[in-house]
């Protein structure tokens, strides 16, 4: 139900869940939590109160994915603000060894990658192909964010 709530942005019911003792950072059989869901469909406000309530922001599904890749990715910047406020490690690598870093920077999301940067994200890690965020970047041509990631090294 805290899942279902949270996906669907249901911040009354969330609410009314937690009151009433919903475990809080409970995966699903793929390793997913409450708050990588209210992350993943763009719902800072439900991030927010599962972060308030101390929801655990570096948890990996069994893909390796913590609830702060796929917002970077997806250019959610609300959600990835709140995370990293809430200490969510940035350096955390998935199954593939890609960062949240390197995911925003392989989608050409400026902002979350202006934030994972602020954040102190480890610029210089690798994923499994061999590529730095800078790699994933100008692989998909996004040069304005290969730029800041220069800026920033």
């Amino acid at each position: 139900m805290l899942m279902a709530a949270s996906a669907d942005g249901h911040e009354r019911l969330l609410e009314m869940l937690l009151q009433r003792g919903a475990a809080l950072d409970l995966q699903n059989s793929l390793g997913g939590t409450a708050l990588m869901a209210a992350a993943t469909f763009d719902h800072p406000s439900i991030v927010l109160v599962l972060l308030q309530h101390s929801a655990d922001p570096d948890l990996q599904d069994i893909e390796g994915a913590t609830a702060l890749m796929r917002p970077a990715a997806q250019g959610q910047k609300a959600c990835v603000q709140a995370l990293l406020r809430a200490k969510a490690n940035p350096d955390l690598q998935d199954v593939d060894g890609i960062t949240a870093l390197m995911a925003a920077s392989e989608q050409g999301q400026q902002a979350c990658v202006k934030a994972l940067l602020r954040a102190k994200a480890n610029t210089e890690l690798l994923n499994n192909k061999g590529r730095t965020a800078l790699q994933c970047a100008e692989a998909k041509g996004h040069t304005a964010v290969a730029k800041l990631i220069r800026q920033h090294t």
